[in-house]
């Protein structure tokens, strides 16, 4: 039985009860060989390096950010210089 420190002992209703969930079939199995899996878009694709190519919506939200961090430094330098 599993026992913690911090935790107290498990029912074993609930021990018996979460290996359905756990355990693969064969279905999952035969629905990853016909996956398909899209090719990797990679920032510098002549290196070992593996840096994904951000999504737009990752370029713009950073974009979002420096500016919000601008627009504090700059309201910063305002109150400071009145």
């Amino acid at each position: 039985m599993n026992t913690s420190i911090l935790t107290s002992a498990w029912d074993a209703v609930i021990l018996n009860f979460y290996p359905v969930f756990i355990q693969p079939t064969a279905a999952v199995f035969i629905n990853l060989i016909d996956a398909v899996v899209p090719k990797k878009r990679v920032l510098l694709p002549n290196t070992s390096l593996e840096i994904m190519v951000p999504s737009r919506t990752s370029v713009v939200g950073f974009l979002i950010g420096w500016g919000c961090v601008a627009a504090i430094i700059y309201a910063v330098y305002l109150l400071a210089c009145a």
